[in-house]
C-alpha cells in the first residue's frame, strides 16, 4: 500500500542537540499534515496511511513505536500501521507517530528529547503525544480513536489513557512494561517516567484496553500486562490481557502473522 506522505529533507544539527528541532517549525502548523503533527510546543513526524483529505474518517489509529534502545530510526511500526489502514478500508486512517526526540529515518526528526532513549515516558512527552492525538482526531473528524503502542510506546499509551482520559476511545498495548518500577527491578530505576499502573483509576469508564504480550517475552513479561489489566478491572475499567504463544518481544516474533492484532484494533474501532 503506497503511503500518502512525502519525505522531508534537512535536519538542523543544533536543533537536534537541543531537542527543539527549529528547522522543522515551519512544517508543523496548527493543522496536521500527512508528515507532521503539532504536539503542544513541538513538531512530531508522522507516517500517514489512508489520508482522508475531507476530514471524514470513521476511525483513526495512532501507532507508537518502542524505545529502539540499540539505536536506529523509528520507522519499524509504519508497515504495521499501513496494514491496519488497508484492512480497515477507506474510512480508516492510520498514523505511525514518531515519538519525541526520535528520527524518522528520512531526514525528519521529532522535536523534544528522548533522553538518550531511556527514562523518557515523562509527563511532558506524554502530554505532547496526547495533544498530537487530539489534533489528529479533530483534523480527521474521527468517530473513534484507538491508540496502539509497542513496548515503550505501550507504556506511553497506557499512561495517556489514564492521565488524558477521552483523548482515545481504546488502546492496544503490545509488549507493555505496564508497571515501570517492577519492569526496572534489579536495574537502575527510571524516576522520571510515568507508569500505566499508576493511572488505572482515571481511565475513562467507557474506554477499552487490550494488553497483548508474547509468552516468550523476556523483556516486558506477561505478568506485567496481566497485573495491569487486573488492577484496571478492579478499578471499574474494561480490559483484557492476552498471551500469545510462541511470540517474544518483537512485533516480528509471530505477533503479526495470524492477524490477531489487526483484528483487535478494527474491533475496537467498530465498538
Amino acid at each position: 500500500m503506497p503511503r500518502s506522505f512525502s519525505f522531508a529533507a534537512g535536519v538542523l544539527v543544533l536543533g537536534i542537540a537541543l531537542g527543539t528541532n527549529p528547522a522543522h517549525a515551519e512544517k508543523c502548523g496548527e493543522v496536521p499534515s500527512a508528515d507532521w503533527v503539532k504536539g503542544e510546543s513541538i513538531c512530531l513526524a508522522t507516517f500517514t496511511y489512508n489520508n482522508q483529505a475531507d476530514g471524514s474518517a470513521s476511525g483513526l489509529v495512532v501507532f507508537l513505536h518502542g524505545d529502539i534502545s540499540r539505536g536506529g530510526a523509528a520507522k519499524y511500526h509504519a508497515p504495521y500501521a499501513a496494514e491496519i489502514a488497508e484492512a480497515g478500508g477507506d474510512g480508516t486512517v492510520a498514523v505511525a507517530l514518531v515519538r519525541p526526540g526520535y528520527p524518522a529515518g528520512d531526514g525528519r526528526v521529532s522535536g523534544g528529547s528522548s533522553n538518550g532513549r531511556k527514562d523518557h515516558y515523562t509527563e511532558g512527552n506524554i502530554a505532547s503525544v496526547a495533544d498530537a492525538v487530539r489534533r489528529l482526531r479533530a483534523h480527521y473528524n474521527a468517530a473513534r480513536v484507538v491508540i496502539v503502542g509497542h513496548s515503550g510506546g505501550a507504556a506511553m499509551a497506557g499512561v495517556l489513557m489514564g492521565k488524558h482520559p477521552g483523548v482515545a476511545d481504546a488502546a492496544v498495548l503490545i509488549s507493555c512494561p505496564c508497571d515501570i518500577d517492577r519492569w526496572r527491578s534489579g536495574r537502575r530505576p527510571w524516576s522520571a517516567s510515568l507508569s500505566p499502573s499508576d493511572f488505572v483509576s482515571t481511565v475513562s469508564k467507557g474506554a477499552r484496553i487490550v494488553a497483548i504480550t508474547g509468552a516468550k517475552d523476556t523483556n516486558t513479561r506477561w505478568s506485567l500486562a496481566k497485573a495491569y489489566i487486573g488492577d484496571l478491572t478492579d478499578a471499574g475499567g474494561t480490559g483484557e490481557a492476552i498471551r500469545v504463544d510462541g511470540a517474544g518481544h518483537s512485533l516480528r516474533s509471530s505477533f503479526w502473522k495470524n492477524g490477531e492484532i489487526t483484528r483487535r484494533v478494527l474491533d475496537l474501532l467498530r465498538d
